[in-house]
């Protein structure tokens, strides 16, 4: 790779300029013990990332004194008293929690405005306690759910569970081939078929 000798002789606004122009939306793979099912467990979570940290942000200090991204610090495990972070663009990030509980991440929920999760809308836990837990992300803007067990046990769920900011950006995802639906879209669908 070629170094760009000059970068560091450009005014200051035009290195920010640059600097935020290497922003883009990524999915942030976060993980905990804590999986779908009830558990009266009292032990907190442990995490882990499997996103690694943005290279812009690993390049100089000067990238990261810009904000493009935010440490959100958590409890990263239960044996371990400090606490760690992980740098998220909260604007256009997508976390991504995969079949771990939602109730599991309780201390970032708030700040979470793109969530994505695995769920199937059979599961007894997911019906009577996890849906619940959608309320601690109050100020999500869009949520996409991957359907474990298909599209068609979703149909009429964007009614029947709460969702922040409405049922216009709860997004579906099928399991066969990713295809990614609007909630009100799915329903028209099924209930056309």
């Amino acid at each position: 790779m070629t170094t760009f000798q000059i970068f560091s002789n450009l005014p200051i606004e035009l290195r920010a300029a640059i600097w935020r122009h290497t922003v883009e939306p990524r999915t942030v793979e976060v993980r905990t013990d804590k999986l779908i099912g009830y558990s009266t467990e009292l032990k907190p979570p442990s995490y882990w990332l499997a996103t690694p940290v943005p290279a812009a942000l690993q390049t100089c200090r000067e990238a990261r004194k810009l904000g493009l991204y935010q440490q959100v610090r958590m409890r990263w495990s239960s044996t371990h008293a400090e606490d760690r972070y992980v740098w998220i663009n909260l604007e256009i990030d997508v976390v991504s929690i995969g079949t771990c509980r939602l109730g599991s991440l309780k201390q970032i929920a708030p700040l979470i405005k793109k969530l994505r999760f695995e769920r199937e809308n059979t599961n007894e836990s997911w019906l009577h306690w996890e849906t619940q837990d959608i309320k601690l992300f109050e100020n999500v803007r869009d949520i996409h759910v991957d359907c474990a067990d298909g599209l068609g046990d979703w149909q009429g769920a964007s009614k029947e569970n709460y969702w922040p900011w409405g049922f216009k950006n709860l997004y579906f995802i099928d399991p066969d081939d990713g295809e990614i639906l609007r909630s009100d879209v799915l329903d028209l669908m099924l209930l056309n078929s």
